[in-house]
């Protein structure tokens, strides 16, 4: 099973992503680095197939409340992402983890210094309500459940990163099936 700290580190290695302006879909995407912090990749709100993704995600929620009602100790790293709005009227989409549900939502903290939004900081606390997410999900064992926005980010990625990833973290991604 992979420990909490390498899957905050997961999660926040390429997979923190916010939909605005500044990203030409021919150009590749708009990939702000951040020294001591991952990058984060900026993509167009109009990419149909991370819409789709978000949809997904939105529609199978009911899977993380039953992995998080289970407490199967094989599954860990519980994570969603959600929307916070931008300066420039865009969004960031932000990976919120320590999560829990009370039955209506979903609460956790922030889990990465946010880049262009200005609503919340590293380790702020947030709820979640299912009709605001954007992407769920949790390792079990050593495969990601749900992560539907990192799976369309994973699979955009050259063969030999996406080796280079399995590599590092020992995490199997599966494929796109939405």
């Amino acid at each position: 099973m992979i420990s909490p700290r390498s899957f905050v580190s997961f999660i926040l290695l390429v997979f923190v992503m916010s939909a605005g302006p500044g990203c030409d879909p021919q150009d590749g995407p708009d990939v702000v680095k951040r020294p001591g912090e991952p990058d984060m990749v900026r993509m167009e709100g109009d990419d149909a197939e991370m819409n789709r993704a978000k949809e997904q995600a939105r529609k199978t929620h009911q899977e993380l409340v039953e992995a998080l009602q289970a407490k199967d100790p094989d599954h860990s790293g519980y994570a969603v992402k959600k929307p916070f709005p931008t300066p420039e009227g865009g969004e960031e989409h932000i990976w919120i983890s320590d999560v829990t549900w009370d039955g209506r939502a979903f609460s956790g903290t922030i889990g990465n210094e946010p880049v262009d939004t200005k609503a919340v900081k590293f380790g702020d606390p947030v709820s979640v309500k299912p009709d605001e997410l954007s992407d769920w999900m949790y390792i079990d064992g050593q495969t990601v459940v749900g992560g539907y926005t990192l799976r369309v980010m994973h699979y955009r990625q050259t063969p030999a990163d996406q080796k280079a990833f399995t590599d590092q973290t020992g995490l199997i991604v599966p494929p796109i099936d939405f």
